[in-house]
């Protein structure tokens, strides 16, 4: 259940970060611990608020589409644990549950992807992410870079699209490199 009762729900979203060996899958909800009646009934822009799932790499199309179907069907069932304007709070929470020691390293070290799912008529829109490379700052790319699905896709359609959209998204131009495999 949805934390309120008077927004108008627009769309349900979700980030998938892809890091060292895993993708994590990231709950959304609305900013704000709590939410405000006097705000009106728009829907507030999103923000971390739980890991829904860590997936080793390689993991199947259908196992990642699950995970990514349950976290839009979770959005804003919880809030963050953390002050909207506590950046440093903020940060540290998403940082920990990747298991990163902080965001700038996280942010150079991993590639996401934002899944949409809009609530008018339940199709989805896949978006990479660009990461200092076409542009110069970490954003989605968007129009010939969306994926579009419609309402009736199955949850293996929904995660080959986000492994399809991870192969459009950017690492930083200063990534560490992963160190090698029994080295």
């Amino acid at each position: 259940m949805k934390r309120s009762n008077f927004t108008h729900y627009v769309t349900e979203d979700t980030l998938v970060y892809e890091y060292k060996d895993s993708l994590f899958v990231m709950e959304r909800c609305q900013q704000g611990k709590e939410l405000n009646p006097a705000h009106g009934s728009r829907q507030f822009p999103s923000d971390v608020s739980a890991l829904t799932a860590r997936l080793d790499i390689p993991c199947t199309a259908l196992a990642l589409g699950q995970a990514v179907l349950k976290s839009l069907d979770d959005f804003d069932t919880r809030g963050h644990p953390y002050d909207k304007f506590d950046f440093s709070g903020r940060n540290k929470y998403i940082a920990g549950l990747l298991g990163a020691r902080g965001m700038p390293s996280l942010e150079r070290d991993s590639r996401t992807v934002v899944v949409f799912r809009s609530l008018d008529d339940m199709s989805y829109t896949v978006q990479p992410t660009d990461n200092n490379n076409l542009n110069s700052w970490l954003g989605v790319l968007t129009g010939e870079f969306e994926i579009k699905l419609p309402s009736e896709v199955s949850a293996e359609e929904v995660g080959a699209a986000v492994l399809k959209a991870f192969s459009l998204s950017t690492y930083h131009p200063q990534r560490k490199a992963p160190p090698t495999r029994g080295a």
